[in-house]
C-alpha cells in the first residue's frame, strides 16, 4: 500500500470512529485529529486534509421522539419538533449536538410564529413542561409545548422563532420547516 493510501485509510478510520463528538457548553468547534507521518510530503498532507471532511458529511442524527430535527450552529445542538395533529399540540425538545441528551433552557416560554399552508399565521407561546423524574422545572427544562386548534389535522407548516438563547448562543429568526427540518 502506498504512503498516500495509508494516510487516506488512517484519516477515514479516525473520522468514522470520531463521528460528531459530544461538545461541551463552551461551543468550541472540534475536529478529529489528522495523523500525517513526519516524513510525509506536502501532497500527503493535502490529501489527508481533504479526506477528513468528506468522511463527516454524511453524518445524520435520529430524532429521539420521532419528530423533525433542526440543527443549531455547527452541531452545537438540535431542536426537535413533534406535532400531535389529532390534538393540535406542538412540542419542542432542546437536545445536544448528537440529538441524544436533553439541554435545559432557562426560558419561561418560547414565542413561535407559525404558518400553515392555506391558513392565517398564528402566534404561539410554547410553555415549559416540568418533569419531576428528571428534575426539570418551569424555569429550567428541555421541553416546551403549546396546543392550538389551527394545528389539528396539519401535516406541514413553517415557523420562525424570533429569539432563542441556546448554550451561550443568541439565535434570531430561526426558521423551521416541518416535517422537512434541516438535518
Amino acid at each position: 500500500m502506498s504512503k498516500q493510501a495509508q494516510i487516506l485509510a488512517a484519516v477515514i478510520a479516525i473520522a468514522s470512529l470520531a463521528g460528531c463528538s459530544n461538545q461541551s457548553d463552551s461551543m468550541e468547534k472540534t475536529t478529529a485529529p489528522v495523523l500525517v507521518p513526519a516524513e510525509s510530503t506536502p501532497a500527503d498532507s493535502d490529501l489527508a486534509e481533504k479526506a477528513a471532511p468528506a468522511a463527516h458529511e454524511e453524518h445524520h442524527h435520529a430524532a429521539p421522539h420521532n419528530g423533525t430535527l433542526i440543527m443549531l450552529g455547527d452541531h452545537a445542538g438540535h431542536l426537535e419538533f413533534v406535532l400531535d395533529n389529532s390534538t393540535g399540540t406542538l412540542t419542542l425538545y432542546a437536545l445536544d449536538g448528537e440529538a441524544e441528551q436533553p439541554v435545559r433552557l432557562n426560558s419561561l416560554g418560547l414565542a413561535i410564529q407559525l404558518t400553515v399552508p392555506g391558513k392565517d399565521p398564528v402566534s404561539l407561546e410554547l410553555k415549559p413542561v416540568e418533569n419531576v423524574l428528571t428534575g426539570e422545572t418551569g424555569t429550567s427544562t428541555s421541553q416546551y409545548a403549546a396546543q392550538n386548534d389551527t394545528l389539528k389535522g396539519v401535516t406541514e407548516f413553517s415557523a420562525i422563532i424570533p429569539e432563542l438563547a441556546f448554550r451561550g448562543m443568541e439565535l434570531e429568526n430561526l426558521t423551521i420547516n416541518f416535517p422537512a427540518g434541516n438535518e
